[in-house]
């Protein structure tokens, strides 16, 4: 078995220059691929990245806040100059505790319009 996380977002589609306090990418970070175990993130450290399809350029390297720890739920605020350009990105996280790496194993679709 792979040792490794699962991310899902709450949302596929995400506004540019929506600045408001409300507009957030959250989501949960599990610890089994179906989804069903959340990972406990207390004391870890949540980052969230975006990348193209055939690329291996971060467009966006954001440190998240967590929401509650147990149920590994994060959430980013959105702000001027955070989002890359409008387009179609994949999501992964990395979480960091006291040397420990964990990325997660599968992608998900943002999109930014």
């Amino acid at each position: 078995m792979t040792l490794g996380i699962y991310l899902t977002l709450d949302q596929s589609i995400i506004n540019y220059g929506d600045y408001s306090s409300g507009n957030k990418i959250t989501g949960t970070i599990y610890s089994d691929i179906y989804k069903s175990v959340s990972f406990n993130l207390t004391d870890y450290t949540v980052t969230l990245r975006l990348y193209r399809e055939n690329g291996t350029v971060d467009y966006l390297d954001g440190t998240c806040a967590i929401v509650t720890a147990a149920s590994g739920t994060f959430s980013l605020t959105v702000t001027d100059g955070l989002l890359p350009q409008r387009g179609l990105y994949l999501a992964e996280v990395e979480i960091t505790k006291s040397g420990i790496l964990l990325s997660s194993i599968n992608r998900v679709e943002l999109l930014i319009q």
